[in-house]
């Protein structure tokens, strides 16, 4: 678990850097009303669309990898290689799941499908083993759990690290 969130930290630090090179987007903040008032820069990065999204691909990537130690032979090396250069989601990305949500109308299957035009080789894999039969009660709605629910706990364990520093620091 302590690899998880390392590399999940490591994303979010990767990402700040990339948004401090370019010109942010509405991906990179999270908004609400009340954004403004409350929420730190950090928070409303952590929280963003394109963090979480990206965490969706980290867990798919450690999925993934796990899944071909254990001898699943379709897991190729070079797609993992692929999964592993675009872990952080592209604005293209965003628009790319855009018009597969509509086509699917399902949040999760239209960044699987986002995710395998970037990396061609791992499209049969992404998600693989992952099943809407796997399904859990999480945040009061059955859903299949594996990316939306551990991407936002990944997001909260950082955040309360975050804050507890900030809170040491005062």
């Amino acid at each position: 678990m302590a690899n998880t969130t390392e590399a999940a930290l490591d994303i979010q630090s990767r990402m700040m850097a990339m948004k401090q090179q370019s010109n942010a987007t509405i991906f990179d903040d999270y908004q609400t009303s009340l954004t403004g008032r409350y929420c730190s820069p950090e928070m409303s990065q952590l929280f963003s669309q394109r963090s979480r999204h990206s965490t969706w691909r980290l867990l798919w990537l450690l999925l993934a990898e796990a899944e071909k130690e254990l001898g699943i032979e379709t897991i190729s090396d070079d797609a993992l290689s692929q999964m592993r250069e675009h872990l952080i989601v592209t604005d293209d990305d965003f628009g790319v799941a855009k018009v597969e949500e509509k086509k699917r109308r399902h949040d999760v299957m239209a960044h699987v499908h986002a995710y395998g035009q970037v990396a061609p080789a791992a499209a049969g894999i992404i998600h693989y083993g992952v099943s809407f039969g796997a399904a859990v009660v999480c945040c009061s709605t059955v859903t299949t759990c594996f990316v939306p629910c551990k991407s936002d706990f990944a997001a909260y364990k950082a955040s309360i690290r975050s804050e507890g520093t900030r809170a040491d620091e005062m």
